[in-house]
């Protein structure tokens, strides 16, 4: 199922059951999301100098709300890697089961990715909330762009 709203295009993909590392973190705005990401990979490295992430490589921040906000929003960034390792007081290890996701791609400034995360909240609610399977909203970020997700089931 594929649908077109202004810039954006939501998809409904399988996503596999991947080990990640994670941290939680109160954020002021979404620009300051690149520090969120930064700051938990140098402490899991440091805890694991030996630590493989998978390949293609596979990161995330779920935005844990559960509304669309544009500040003080909490967010945690998962990254997934090879094996469970040691985690600490701010970095932890899961496994993250499979699941379905609403997938749209964001490319541009972290500024204004609040715009794609109010587009697919409103596309989940729209299509999923009959359902009840709508969970937690996460964003992918890679190096041409950012591709959002909402988990569902």
């Amino acid at each position: 199922m594929t649908v077109n709203t202004m810039n954006y295009q939501a998809v409904i993909r399988e996503i596999g059951e991947w080990i990640i590392y994670s941290e939680e973190r109160s954020l002021e705005q979404y620009s300051d999301v690149s520090m969120l990401v930064l700051a938990p990979a140098t402490e899991c490295r440091r805890l694991n100098p030996d630590i493989e992430c998978v390949k293609p490589d596979y990161g995330f921040c779920e935005y844990l709300d559960g509304e669309h906000k544009e500040t003080n929003m909490r967010v945690r960034y998962s990254h997934a890697v090879t094996k469970m390792s040691v985690g600490n007081e701010r970095i932890c290890f899961r496994v993250l089961p499979a699941t379905e996701a609403i997938c749209i791609y964001h490319k541009g400034a972290y500024g204004r990715l609040g715009e794609a995360y109010a587009y697919i909240h409103r596309y989940a609610m729209e299509r999923m909330v009959t359902r009840q399977q709508v969970s937690t909203g996460s964003a992918t970020s890679t190096a041409s762009g950012t591709r959002k997700t909402w988990k569902t089931g």
